[in-house]
């Protein structure tokens, strides 16, 4: 950072500092003890995390006929590689097939089949369970307002 922007920048005091590493403190006690949690009750009961279940949920809410690898990668939270291997990996499992695009044969498009709208309902039922248990049942409205406000602010697609 250039000498002109550090003096254009506000110094950071010590109470708004430590107000910061608190609230990150705060975020990082939800990553492994909610987040964490949640996504090892998905992967225990269907072989599959939050990764997996965002990507089949997003999938389920797009155009019947599927949408491209790259384009689901900009839709999720995780990184395009990842996404590729998950696809990969549920057309193995008879979760997700793989068809040309109507409108340009050159591309590509992943979809649900039948296998994967059955396990997307189961997921949805294990998710929910997991989320009041982690989550819910520990929030008011007013706080998961709150927390997704949160998400919004920092930049979380799809809140």
């Amino acid at each position: 950072m250039t000498e002109a922007a550090q003096q254009q920048r506000p110094a950071l005091d010590d109470a708004r500092l430590a107000a910061g590493a608190e609230a990150l403190f705060g975020l990082l006690h939800i990553q492994a003890h909610v987040v964490r949690a949640i996504d090892q009750t998905l992967d225990r009961a269907h072989a599959t995390g939050l990764s997996g279940y965002e990507l089949l949920s997003r999938l389920a809410r797009m155009h019947p006929d599927g949408a491209s690898v790259r384009y689901l990668a900009e839709q999720v939270v995780v990184s395009p590689s990842r996404v590729s291997r998950l696809a990969d990996e549920f057309v193995n499992r008879g979760w997700l097939e793989r068809a040309v695009s109507p409108h340009d044969g050159r591309l590509t498009l992943v979809r649900l089949t039948d296998g994967g709208h059955t396990t997307l309902a189961e997921m949805e039922a294990s998710l929910g369970a997991a989320l009041q248990t982690h989550l819910l049942d520990k929030l008011d409205r007013r706080q998961l307002d709150s927390l997704t406000g949160v998400a919004r602010s920092l930049g979380a697609p799809h809140c």
